[in-house]
């Protein structure tokens, strides 16, 4: 019972951290947008009308698009910081209070371990 108790906690975190990858990957993805367009403005002349009102509309709809990511997970963002979070202390505070259980450490270092590669990602 433990067993499986432990088990459904590792899944369910794991579902988090892939929540987490995508946040990251989208916000990656938005500011190498950003880069691409304002390396488009400094590299073309000015006098091209129709240039800067198609790039006008590219920044619309970039500032529409991340206005509505904002809107979406904004608040399960900082929830999920939250969860995540007090999902470590506890899982020290078994660690180091309660038990020396090796699966709760491979969890902890697998959770982790995952933090760490979505900075390297970064």
């Amino acid at each position: 019972s433990r067993n499986i108790s432990l088990l459904c906690s590792f899944h369910r975190h794991q579902y988090v951290i892939l929540i987490v990858y995508f946040m990251v990957i989208f916000n990656i993805e938005t500011e190498n947008r950003y880069k691409f367009l304002n390396k488009k403005i400094t590299t073309t002349h000015v006098s091209d009308g129709e240039f800067l009102g198609k790039l006008e509309r590219q920044y619309v709809l970039l500032r529409n698009q991340i206005g509505m990511f904002n809107e979406i997970y904004g608040w399960p963002i900082l929830l999920l910081i939250f969860y995540l979070n007090f999902s470590i202390l506890s899982y020290f505070n078994s660690i180091m209070i309660r038990q020396r259980s090796a699966s709760i450490w491979l969890i902890v270092r697998s959770s982790i371990d995952t933090v760490m590669n979505v900075r390297i990602l970064k």
